[in-house]
């Protein structure tokens, strides 16, 4: 950009895709199907895509299509992205919750982190 800077990580999006052989899948615009249900044994509800992880020890086919998923979702945003735009009035700005288990810091207009 001539008037400021894009920053992706479409190079390591790709990477994840071609190491689990979902280069070529067809993207998708939502990480979770509706009504998906996630547990260690196939029944309760979660909702967070997150918490996959939690269940590596025993995998089932619903987690295994729900990590499917996500690399569709992935295939979707490689063209996602921050734009920063040049500025002579860049102002860091944080904010933070009371307990501190969340928080966001914008550069500008553009949240960061």
């Amino acid at each position: 950009m001539e008037d400021g800077i894009f920053i992706s990580q479409e190079g390591h999006a790709k990477k994840v895709l071609k190491k689990f052989n979902m280069a070529d899948c067809k993207p998708v615009c939502t990480l979770v199907e509706c009504r998906t249900k996630l547990s260690k044994y196939d029944e309760g509800i979660i909702f967070e895509v997150t918490l996959i992880s939690h269940y590596m020890e025993k995998l089932t086919m619903t987690h295994t299509k729900a990590a499917k998923r996500i690399l569709c979702y992935i295939k979707g945003t490689l063209d996602y992205g921050l734009i920063y735009s040049s500025s002579n009035e860049f102002k860091l700005v944080g904010y933070s919750r009371k307990s501190n288990t969340g928080y966001m810091f914008y550069l500008g207009d553009i949240v960061f982190t």
